[in-house]
């Protein structure tokens, strides 16, 4: 059954349209009806329809700035706009949204039919292909899994073996060279596989993995003859990225780096060898990074370094960045990259606790991942302190703008009725000013849509409640706003990467 969402201010128009389906199309079922366009957003996202024919004069949010919030999901959705205006720049913005059905009201009832009759059997052909994929991706799944399970149980045997050679042709994966890594210990959780997998995927490499919760064998293969893997280097890069998220009881050890496939049951041996030893034998022999300039300087300098830059002082904090770079002993420009990649995470993480609209992209931090094999360590710092002159603007910038008495409001409104059915509507009539300006202040204050940054509030959270544990994920999801468990756990997974449940059963 196809589901259809009728979104028009005139009631006369939803029941003519309601009657035609209703008579005339037994294959669609009319599964809600809006009289404006942020209704049916609410609706759009509780019902899933496949088509929404929709006006564009309404009160409050006009038709195509509805289409634009409902496809920013990435839905499939079919829209039909009917509407009493002929002007060429709507029909040209609707082109643009990817609305392909314009209809002038009257509307006429064959037109319609028409009209409904066509993407009905565009929906069903999309649904027939989607099953069709679907069917084949589940078949190529189960040949994958026989594959992983056949890799590593060839892996673990720890002998020289050209089926891998073959397993690899199978799997279409290029190996240039590759390296077996084992996490051990007592606090390996698939949430912590799943974010050390990310940030392998990160850097280019691929990777495969068998997960269990006191032992872990990663292998990780580059494919791309012009890069290198310097597996000690991410060897110890991964250790430091496990302690910057506060996690020291899981030990790596890191096999040799092998250029043939089939050597890499050795690889694996070696690892397991050194696992056994507990870390007693020193694995990254070719780190000149000295332990006291990774580790044991890194919380002094983030207590020294984020109170300057909450107070903006470029000067100061550029002599602090130099002063710790200085303990850094090492010529690697990808491992000074990564370093700082982890230094910019918690220096965002510190700066979001003081300044809570603070929010800064992935691609923000201090991190810069070299793309040229000759990129200096020079170099690296060098872009790291524009980075870190970026962030404190940013910090300068959100200051100013709190400063302002509305501004500060707005944000505390946000963070106070974050869990209410809040629309921007609302929020500019509370405070006496534009649906248009309250929208650019609050851009302006957390580089963030009002949509964006309200989920944010909620996303945030979501997670306090899901570590704290008592409550069901739908009890969360209707508590922090969300009016369907459905669409909280497909936002929560766009957001956070993992299921509600993963990450509740993760933490």
């Amino acid at each position: 059954m196809i589901k259809l969402l009728i979104v028009d201010d005139e009631p006369v128009e939803r029941d003519a349209i309601r009657l035609i389906v209703n008579t005339s199309l037994p294959n669609i079922k009319v599964v809600g009806e809006a009289n404006n366009g942020f209704d049916a957003i609410k609706l759009f996202n509780q019902l899933n329809p496949d088509i929404v024919v929709i006006d564009i004069q309404m009160p409050g949010m006009n038709g195509l700035e509805a289409i634009q919030e409902m496809l920013k999901g990435g839905s499939r959705v079919k829209f039909i706009i009917v509407t009493s205006h002929s002007k060429f720049e709507y029909a040209q913005s609707a082109v643009k949204l990817g609305v392909k059905d314009f209809l002038l009201k009257p509307t006429g009832v064959d037109e319609l039919i028409a009209t409904l009759t066509k993407l009905t059997g565009e929906i069903e052909e999309s649904k027939r292909e989607d099953d069709t994929k679907k069917n084949f991706e589940e078949k190529i799944s189960d040949i994958q899994k026989l594959l992983h399970n056949e890799f590593f149980v060839v892996v673990k045997k720890g002998i020289y073996n050209e089926e891998l050679s073959r397993i690899f042709n199978l799997l279409q994966t290029p190996f240039h060279e590759g390296c077996v890594y084992l996490l051990k210990g007592k606090g390996i959780t698939r949430l912590i596989v799943d974010r050390i997998l990310l940030q392998i995927k990160r850097m280019g490499f691929r990777e495969a993995n068998d997960y269990s919760a006191t032992e872990t064998t990663l292998v990780i293969v580059n494919s791309d003859s012009s890069k290198k893997l310097v597996h000690t280097t991410l060897g110890d890069y991964l250790e430091s990225y496990l302690q910057s998220l506060g996690i020291y009881d899981i030990f790596i050890a890191v096999g040799s780096l092998e250029t043939n496939s089939a050597a890499l049951p050795l690889s694996y041996k070696q690892a397991h060898r050194l696992a056994e030893q507990n870390g007693n034998e020193h694995l990254y022999e070719e780190l000149n990074i000295k332990e006291e300039g990774s580790n044991r300087e890194l919380l002094p300098f983030l207590d020294k370094i984020v109170p300057v830059i909450l107070a903006c002082n470029w000067e100061s904090a550029q002599l602090l960045l130099k002063e710790y770079d200085t303990t850094l002993k090492s010529d690697d420009p990808l491992l000074l990259s990564l370093h700082y990649h982890q230094v910019g995470v918690m220096i965002k993480q510190r700066i979001a606790q003081d300044l809570r609209p603070f929010t800064l992209q992935q691609e923000e931090l201090l991190y810069k991942m070299p793309t040229k094999g000759d990129l200096s360590g020079k170099r690296v710092f060098e872009e790291t302190l524009v980075a870190l002159e970026e962030i404190i603007e940013r910090v300068g910038q959100i200051r100013s703008d709190l400063e302002n008495p509305i501004n500060s409001k707005v944000i505390s409104y946000l963070e106070e009725n974050y869990h209410r059915d809040l629309s921007l509507e609302e929020l500019a009539n509370h405070f006496g000013i534009s649906i248009y300006q309250i929208g650019r202040l609050i851009k302006e204050i957390t580089n963030s849509t009002f949509s964006e940054y309200l989920t944010h509030l909620r996303i945030e959270r979501a997670k306090e409640l899901l570590r704290e544990g008592h409550l069901t994920v739908k009890e969360i999801s209707w508590e922090v706003g969300f009016n369907s468990q459905h669409y909280f756990s497909r936002v929560f997974k766009k957001y956070v990467g993992l299921t509600p449940s993963e990450y509740e059963r993760g933490v």
